[in-house]
């Protein structure tokens, strides 16, 4: 603000002393705090990829929903790019889920504790 000349304007903002405007930032500010948590801790569980997969499946959904709500017209391409785009998302995570899957049943299978004896 200071290096862009912009206190000035924060300072004769009409709303700066306004309590329901603090309380409206600071919800706004814990949203996106809590927003970058979820999303540091998405990364540590699974990837960056399937962050930004899902990040990208995210965005389409909210993109569409705003299309509906504001009853905007596109057109065929821009439908036939999202379908791509939702299509792409569906694939990765079909992909994912079968290769876990044959990883989990790998690991299954070497885990066969038959040999071991349990106390009587």
């Amino acid at each position: 603000m200071i290096f862009f000349s912009e206190l000035s304007i924060v300072i004769n903002y009409s709303k700066i002393f306004n309590l329901p405007f603090w309380f409206a930032m600071t919800i706004a500010g814990l949203l996106g705090f809590s927003m970058g948590y979820v999303t540091g801790y998405q990364i540590q569980m699974t990837s960056p990829l399937i962050h930004n997969v899902s990040g990208t499946a995210k965005s389409y959904v909210q993109t569409l929903l705003a299309v509906i709500v504001y009853s905007e017209t596109k057109t065929t391409l821009w439908l036939i790019s999202n379908l791509f785009v939702l299509g792409g998302s569906g694939l990765f995570k079909h992909v994912r889920a079968t290769e876990m899957k044959q990883n989990h049943n790998a690991n299954k299978n070497s885990d066969n504790n038959s040999t071991t004896s349990l106390p009587k």
